[in-house]
């Protein structure tokens, strides 16, 4: 039985443990892996764990498996051409118009890198989607040597995820932490205190993993600047103007009147501007705002504003290169992308 540390995430253990005999070479590409009952009689683990490794595996383009014949380790993609799966609904809800750039820069990404693309629009659930049946097809004959996934169906999602034998990547996030921290200092330093964040919930679930480290931060910060633990608050919310409006306009109305507002996605920034001028709401005057926003989306406001700025090409090449790494069988860490201050009139 091979040991393993029980205070440590035995799925992940078991996937390291065989991406390093795979890169050290102990493992040579064709090699049939044992079967999963196998696998979890020699780690002493369920047959659960040893899928969530296998997964790990897959999607880091190490091994490949094929129903009914077995998992092997990958051999090595001569090709030059990479899928990119995505929502057709990128095209047409306002709250996606970051996607359309950036599958543009993806693609000329890719081009710059000596690489071919292939589109798979799908759809909503409930109707025929032809995109996952063609998805499937240039898997399994050899045309692809990985995936990128962004805003796609479930389907094409759990196909991703469990079945699909070649190496895929999802688009790469932004480093929250980083963001709230540039943001924060930037109001601090001017003066500005009763401070409310409103994250999206596409943070949510880095607001979990990082809950210790985000309330560090924000106790960090009021330490620094002695300010009561309530001057700070954080809250999170589906990334629609439509509740950044009513959440903002419902605390405003009801007397919880921050002196600023940090705002980590576009669309909640719309929300809460429109809900601002509604109530006649002078900025800066009465309300400093800070909001995330993609690099070259100018919103319509009276003011220049003050923005924690991302580029979509930085998404797009790290998005590409962590796939890449993962083609061509080579180690790299995922970078998430940082933002820049741009000042403007708006705190």
């Amino acid at each position: 039985m091979i040991a393993l540390k029980r205070n440590d995430t035995l799925y992940q253990q078991i996937a390291t443990y065989f991406e390093t005999e795979i890169r050290e070479g102990r493992l040579r590409p064709g090699v049939k892996l044992p079967p999963t009952t196998e696998l979890s009689r020699q780690f002493g683990v369920n047959p659960d764990t040893i899928q969530q490794s296998l997964r790990i595996l897959m999607k880091q383009g190490l091994i490949s498996r094929a129903p009914k014949r077995g998992t092997f380790v990958r051999e090595a993609y001569h090709g030059n051409t990479v899928g990119i799966v995505f929502g057709k609904e990128i095209f047409k809800d306002n709250n996606l118009a970051f996607f359309p750039v950036f599958l543009s820069e993806l693609i000329q990404y890719a081009e710059s890198r000596g690489w071919k693309t292939k589109i798979f629009m799908t759809v909503r659930e409930g109707q025929a989607d032809t995109a996952l049946y063609e998805l499937r097809k240039a898997v399994d004959s050899g045309e692809l040597g990985g995936v990128i996934d962004f805003c796609s169906s479930f389907a094409a999602k759990d196909y991703l995820e469990n079945v699909c034998p070649i190496a895929h990547a999802n688009a790469v996030v932004h480093d929250h932490l980083q963001l709230l921290s540039l943001g924060l200092e930037y109001l601090l330093e001017r003066g500005y205190s009763n401070i409310r964040i409103y994250a999206n919930s596409g943070s949510k679930t880095v607001y979990t993993q990082t809950k210790p480290e985000l309330d560090e931060l924000i106790a960090s910060y009021q330490k620094k600047y002695h300010l009561p633990p309530e001057s700070i608050g954080y809250y999170v919310m589906r990334p629609l103007q439509l509740y950044g409006y009513v959440k903002f306009k419902q605390e405003w109305q009801r007397g919880v009147r921050p002196r600023a507002v940090l705002l980590c996605n576009d669309c909640i920034f719309r929300g809460v501007w429109y809900a601002a001028m509604e109530l006649g709401i002078r900025v800066p005057e009465e309300l400093a705002v800070i909001t995330h926003m993609n690099r070259g989306r100018e919103p319509l406001t009276h003011l220049p504003l003050t923005t924690l700025e991302v580029a979509p090409f930085d998404f797009a090449r790290e998005t590409f290169d962590d796939l890449e790494a993962r083609i061509r069988g080579t180690k790299r860490l995922p970078r998430k992308v940082t933002a820049v201050i741009r000042e403007g009139k708006t705190c």
